[in-house]
């Protein structure tokens, strides 16, 4: 009983030593941003200079849909807590499930500051999901959640049959805070400053937008050439 209760004071404390880091750097970050992420503003004027453009996508990404040379690249830079995002995500998901074209959709995560750091605490569960190979899954149930409290997210995870102790030395040690936090700096050199940004093809929209504009943004894409 001793040893459990030891297990977890000790989970407790490491959880709020990376809470108070996830709040510091939130601070950081919100001084960065350059508008309110979520919204479009119909004349945007970025106080950057910088322009728009899609980071490089690495192995590590998560990727789901087809996998085919010809495939379209969709992009999202999103926060699981985001409303925006909230929204956006069976506009998204129905657009996706009817579309003709063979697409190669990526996941990037962009969690937005705010006085409660949800969004950087659910990124870095889902990242740890991803090292047992169920990011999808925790991404899915965490579009779900209401609340990202600790509890809350430790039942997702053993909802998915992840391994609870890894999971929770993953989540509360931190080991993908560093990661995310340099994901950040290059999204935000590429010129992406809010959540939901979508990339389709060559095109770009910052903000909330229903499955008819997606698809429109599909349909005027560039076929593959090989």
């Amino acid at each position: 009983m001793n040893t459990q209760r030891h297990i977890l004071l000790w989970t407790l404390v490491g959880f709020l030593i990376l809470i108070v880091g996830v709040v510091v750097w939130s601070d950081f970050y919100t001084r960065q941003t350059h508008f309110l992420a979520g919204t479009r503003p119909a004349t945007a004027k970025p106080s950057s200079t910088i322009k728009t453009t899609l980071p490089p996508i690495r192995a590590t990404d998560p990727t789901r849909g087809s996998q085919v040379p010809e495939a379209l690249l969709v992009v999202e830079f999103a926060d699981f807590a985001c409303p925006y995002c909230r929204l956006l995500e069976p506009e998204l998901n129905k657009a996706l499930a009817e579309s003709s074209r063979p697409i190669k959709f990526v996941w990037r995560d962009f969690p937005i500051p705010s006085a409660k750091p949800d969004g950087i605490v659910a990124a870095l569960a889902a990242r740890c999901a991803r090292d047992q190979g169920k990011f999808w899954q925790m991404h899915d149930e965490l579009f779900k959640a209401q609340t990202f409290d600790l509890s809350s997210i430790k039942l997702i995870a053993q909802n998915l049959s992840l391994d609870p102790i890894a999971f929770n030395q993953c989540l509360t040690g931190g080991p993908h805070f560093a990661e995310l936090e340099q994901d950040i700096v290059i999204t935000q050199q590429h010129g992406v400053s809010g959540a939901p940004t979508l990339f389709i093809g060559s095109e770009v929209v910052s903000g909330y937008v229903n499955a008819d504009e997606i698809m429109a943004m599909i349909r005027r894409a560039p076929k593959y050439k090989p």
